[in-house]
């Protein structure tokens, strides 16, 4: 079975502001919304955490997000991605709520989540290569360097992010 995500440059992309290719990004449409807040529901109830939108409550959850997947053994195609559709969604619907950003529709790159900045998180995209790729970078790091590149506050690690020209 065929990956449903186009993988970009995940975090890279994030951090330096090109956020993938240069197609137009349009609102997502609202069976997205929909069922994107239905797996935030789920998750926050598999996990029992706290239903409050602050970086508290956005960092537990996302930890928990973390250690599961650290746990998970080898998936098969259909399993692995019904999690990259919760754990995206989760992270999408947590970034949305504290940064006051919203669903997108980009072309080829698929759907993320448009900054207030004018950059677009593809939250998928970080899913599929966390369970997918067992990439290190795990949900909290990725919401962390999103606020980071919003508030302009320091990245775990006292760095600084880097503003692009057009920022």
């Amino acid at each position: 079975m065929p990956r449903l995500f186009v993988i970009s440059a995940g975090i890279a992309a994030l951090l330096s502001g090109c956020g993938g290719g240069s197609n137009a990004v349009a609102d997502a449409p609202a069976s997205l919304v929909e069922k994107a807040e239905a797996y935030e529901a789920e998750v926050r109830a598999e996990f029992r955490a706290a239903t409050g939108h602050d970086a508290a409550n956005s960092h537990e959850l996302l930890a928990y997000i973390d250690r599961r997947v650290e746990e998970l053994p080898k998936l098969d195609d259909t399993s692995a991605d019904a999690l990259v559709q919760a754990y995206g969604s989760t992270l999408g619907q947590l970034l949305i709520h504290d940064l006051s950003a919203k669903w997108v529709r980009s072309g080829s790159d698929g759907d993320g989540v448009a900054l207030p900045n004018g950059k677009v998180a593809y939250v998928f995209n970080r899913a599929a290569r966390r369970i997918f790729d067992r990439e290190p970078l795990g949900f909290v790091a990725y919401y962390d360097s999103a606020l980071s590149l919003v508030k302009g506050a320091p990245l775990p690690g006292g760095v600084q992010a880097k503003k692009t020209p057009s920022s």
